[in-house]
Formats: C-alpha cells, structure tokens, sequence
C-alpha cells in the first residue's frame, strides 16, 4: 500500500528489446503507487506472465518474436478482460497502434514520451478510461459507419443461436450488431418472456449510457447467426470528446432504441390481441421486410410464441388470430416466413352505398 493508503497499481512490461525492457521497467518502479510485478520479452512470455501475476497494467510492445504484441493483447484481454493494456509504439501514425486499439488495448504510449505521460496513462486506464488521439478517433468514426467487423476497443463475436447478455451481466461495453438478428426480452411475473426489441444491422444493444450502471437488465438472444461487437464503454466516451461527429452517430442508434420501445409500448395500448398484432407486423415488416409482389415479406422467421412475446399475449391467442388473417388474405405463410399486406382492399362504390343504407 501506498502513504495514502491507496492500492498500489501493479504493472507487466513487455518488450523484446532487452535493454529498454529493463529501462522501461526502472523507470515504472520510480512512478508513486506503482510497482513492476514483471518483465516479459515477446506475446508468449507476456501471456504466460498474466496468467501467473494477473497485472493491473501491461505495457506492451508491438513487434515482437514467436508472438506479436496484438494477438497477445488479444488473449490477455480474453484470459484478463479487467486488466488494462498500453500499446508502446516509436511513431504515434504506427498502424499497428489502431490494430492494438481494435485488439482490446486502452491506449499508446511513445516509448520516447515523458515519465509524467506514463504516469498519466497507466492511472488513466487503470481507471478504467482510455486515452484515444484525434487520428483514432477519426479511424473510429469511419469503422462505425462502414460497419467494419472489428470496431475499436473491442472484440467481435460470431455465434449462431444463443444469449449475449443475461440480467445481472456486468455493464462495462456496448454491443454494436455487425450483422445477423438480436432479440432483446426480460422476464415477467411466473417466467413469461416479453419480448422489449427486434433489433437488425447497425443496432446497439446493452446498457445505453456511456457511464457504468451497476448490472444488466435485458437477456440479448441471437436469433439468426450473428456477428456483434464488444466495445468497452470508455472507448466511446472519449472518442465523443475528441470527434463531435461520432457523438451522433452514436446518439442516433441510441434514438432508434427508444423508438423501437415508444413502438412497443404504443402497441399495448390497443387492447385487443388482432390490433396488437396488425401493429406488430407492419413494424416488422419495416424494419425487417423485403418487398413480394404487393406485399412485404418479413426475412426473419418467427413463430407464433415469438409474435405473442413480443406483444403480451399467449400463443394461442395469436394462432388464433394469424388463422383469421390468412383467411382475410392479409398475411401468407413462405417457408416459415410472414408475407404481409395490410392494406385494405378496397370497396366497391355500390356496396359501399348498400352497407350504408342497411345501416340507415
């Protein structure tokens, strides 16, 4: 423990050359609050050290013999996803620093930079905050709007059917869905499910704050075979102070969410299951429709237990009413798939005039 009382910061030094190993790792044991617990000299020796130390900090250097320095930041962080990496670069427009980046590290580090700029950064990201220049945080942006498989300060994921957050799940990243279908639900009363979105590419999901909340509260289930994005929440954060322009990127995913809930929570206003339904459908045949003929064909395929979840009803109820509207010719079934066509057909003029004065 420190004078203060406060924990003291425990750091790795990774570095294949031998003698600014040793420097680098003099230099971090004269920093106040923080020790060296060890020094690695290439990705293996550095993942075999975590593994064994399990460090607060790894400062970690690029290129390295038997293993680089970001496939070993890519394992540490999976053996260690609470211990913080630096990547340690001679040029601050190194590519490989946004690669280190995309790796899961929190920051860079010049090795030729000052010792009050490693103090900086070693507390910065044991904080859990990162420290992102403005050209990364331009390299961001784009990665966002292209959709890119590997967004910085992340990792990505590629599974077929199965959950992606449970309640209770830590709420340190952000999910951005690459591709594929997410459903998002919560469980009510005697283990109904209800489900909250339907979410499609370019959605996120998770907690949407950029500040920690104490758990999750949503289960996240791929219903398709997805590809989603892990990023952890400071990254973001400090790319929004250094590029306005991710901020509403960012902030309008954010708004398609709660679009998404305003719609879900303005379906349950019709009481009766046959309007929740019509509802339902036209949503789903925006957001995930493809146009047949005069009708729009839903991709994803749902089941009636699906539909009743994501409109509060049962599955009876909704076989019920999805008999009727195939009768009415307002919805068909193709290979497990929706075909929908909501639109009224239209009256004749003359028994428009008849029903009227039946009703006179």
């Amino acid at each position: 423990m420190s004078n203060e009382g406060e924990e003291i910061i425990r750091v790795a030094v990774v570095d294949d050359q031998r003698l600014f190993a040793r420097a680098l790792s003099g230099l971090v044991e004269l920093l106040p609050g923080v020790e060296v617990v060890s020094v690695a000299y290439n990705g293996e020796e550095a993942i075999a050290l975590c593994r064994k130390e399990e460090p607060d900090v790894v400062l970690m250097d690029i290129s390295m013999p038997k293993m680089d320095g970001i496939s070993a930041t890519r394992e540490i962080k999976a053996l260690l996803p609470r211990t913080a990496v630096v990547i340690l670069t001679g040029h601050e427009e190194d590519e490989h620093v946004f690669e280190g980046i995309k790796a899961g590290a929190q920051s860079y580090l010049l090795k030729d930079s000052e010792p009050e700029d490693l103090s900086r950064a070693i507390h910065t990201v044991v904080a859990g905050d990162a420290i992102i220049a403005p050209d990364l945080a331009q390299k961001m942006l784009t990665t966002f709007e292209d959709g890119r498989p590997w967004p910085p300060g992340g990792r990505a994921a590629l599974r077929g059917q199965g959950n992606y957050l449970r309640p209770g799940d830590p709420d340190d990243h952000l999910y951005f869905l690459l591709s594929g279908t997410v459903r998002l639900y919560k469980i009510y009363g005697d283990y109904k499910e209800a489900t909250t979105a339907l979410l499609t590419e370019g959605d996120i999901f998770g907690e949407l704050s950029l500040e920690k909340t104490p758990r999750q509260t949503t289960f996240a289930e791929a219903v398709t075979d997805a590809r989603v994005a892990v990023v952890r929440k400071s990254v973001p954060k400090e790319a929004i102070k250094r590029l306005p322009e991710f901020a509403l990127q960012l902030f309008s995913s954010f708004s398609e969410r709660f679009r998404q809930s305003d719609q879900t929570i303005g379906s349950l206003l019709n009481r009766e299951v046959s309007a929740r339904l019509v509802t339902l459908l036209s949503h789903l045949g925006e957001r995930f429709g493809e146009p047949d003929g005069s009708a729009t064909l839903i991709k994803v395929r749902l089941t009636h237990q699906d539909l009743a979840n994501m409109i509060f009803s049962t599955r009876e109820a909704v076989s019920k009413e999805m008999s009727e509207f195939q009768r009415a010719g307002l919805i068909e079934m193709r290979n497990r798939r929706i075909s929908v066509n909501l639109q009224p057909a239209k009256e004749d003029p003359d028994e428009r005039r008849s029903n009227a004065g039946e009703a006179a």
